[in-house]
């Protein structure tokens, strides 16, 4: 898997322009906004929020730790 991340990102690396380099990539990517990773926001109307993925992945963990047999077999036999 690693080699292939490696492999993939210098591939992206040397298919940039001539005229721009990796920094340059960051910088043009940093000033189009597409370098935020996570999003604070309580805009109900924005889909990907920090808080919409921790309300829907306590929603995930407590449907798989409550409902998966091999779970629910180690809390009976505990």
């Amino acid at each position: 898997i690693f080699t292939g991340m490696f492999i993939a990102f210098f591939v992206i690396v040397n298919s940039l322009p001539a005229d721009v380099n990796f920094t340059k990539a960051l910088n043009i990517a940093g000033a189009s906004d597409k370098m935020k990773i996570l999003n604070f926001s309580f805009d109900l109307d924005n889909r990907y929020t920090l808080w919409s993925g921790i309300i829907g992945g306590s929603f995930l963990m407590l449907s798989y730790f409550g409902t998966d047999q091999s779970q629910v077999q180690r809390y009976l036999s505990g």
